[in-house]
């Protein structure tokens, strides 16, 4: 136990260091895109895990397998006090409630490289507790898993792309007010209008929508979909995770079904279809959503499930 001990102190003391003397930036020339010590806190894992196996296979690696744990999700709680503050508070932002946070372009890329880095710490942990199990003695080999750490690095994720998603919305607060100033049924024309993520809600609030109106509305809402899907871009990802374009072009299609509905020559292929389909349609289409929805929790993990996403 003295060795574990010892062993734990240590490398909290080096786990600490690592936080404090971070930049929280990453190099322009970096290919990584993965904060340095994200890094270097699986390297003194690895050197402490190679001199305790070195000695011992038995109860003493499974206590140090432990202590791991423990380092680990200290870690994941730096990442998560870096979360960028402002506005009614980061519980606020991080929760989906009522308030609004602000964030600078740095605060952006902040955030961009905080989840890059959860997400290596989540891959590594997993490959780090299939290396122990199949070091360790097989007696204590069941018993090594990382699903509870994982689950500490799958909310910093969550809370800090919610954080992202508020702080840009933010930035449009002026076209958001702008946008229900909007003659839009009465627009003959259409201009070139940009709006912010927020404007589904917002499209409630606009009243008497001409067609002509309703066709802005889906341009700009390509126009706010395409930048979404850029957002990746700003922790110099090559492209967006799977999850997140399916997250984007999910919520968008809302208000794409929404405005398609306002336009007179969608009017009738959504009756004809309702009246060929029926009520079953309705019934069949609510269960997969609801399956969908189930999934997402479960792949967020607990923690994430019960604080980040409402």
């Amino acid at each position: 136990m003295v060795y574990v001990e010892l062993e734990e102190k240590t490398l909290m003391e080096h786990m600490e260091k690592l936080a404090l003397e971070e930049s929280w930036d990453v190099e322009e020339d970096s290919q990584t895109n993965i904060l340095s010590s994200g890094m270097q806190v699986f390297l003194i894992i690895r050197r402490s895990l190679e001199r305790c196996s070195a000695l011992t296979k038995n109860q003493t690696l499974f206590n140090l397998f432990k202590v791991f744990q423990k380092i680990l999700k200290a870690y994941a709680t730096k990442l998560y006090a870096k979360l960028p503050k402002g506005g009614t508070g980061i519980e606020a932002a991080a929760t989906g409630m009522v308030g609004q946070i602000k964030t600078s372009d740095k605060d952006e890329r902040l955030i961009c490289y905080i989840v890059n880095t959860a997400e290596y710490c989540h891959k590594t942990s997993g490959e780090l507790a299939e290396n122990v199990s199949k070091i360790v003695n097989p007696q204590f080999a069941d018993r090594i898993d990382m699903s509870e750490v994982q689950d500490e690095f799958t909310a910093v994720i969550t809370k800090e792309l919610i954080t992202l998603v508020h702080g840009i919305e933010s930035k449009f607060d002026s076209e958001m007010a702008a946008m229900t100033r909007v003659p839009w049924g009465t627009l003959e024309s259409i201009p070139c209008i940009f709006l912010g993520p927020r404007f589904y809600l917002n499209i409630f609030k606009c009243k008497h929508i001409s067609e002509t109106g309703a066709q802005q509305m889906l341009l700009d809402t390509q126009s706010v979909k395409t930048s979404l899907l850029e957002v990746p871009a700003l922790g110099k990802q090559s492209s967006a995770s799977t999850g997140y374009s399916k997250f984007v072009s999910r919520e968008m299609s809302k208000a794409e079904a929404l405005l398609k509905g306002l336009k007179r020559s969608e009017q009738q292929n959504i009756l004809d279809d309702y009246l060929k389909r029926g009520i079953g349609a309705l019934e069949s289409a609510i269960i997969p959503l609801k399956e969908e929805i189930v999934a997402r929790v479960a792949a967020l993990g607990r923690d994430a499930a019960t604080t980040g996403i409402r």
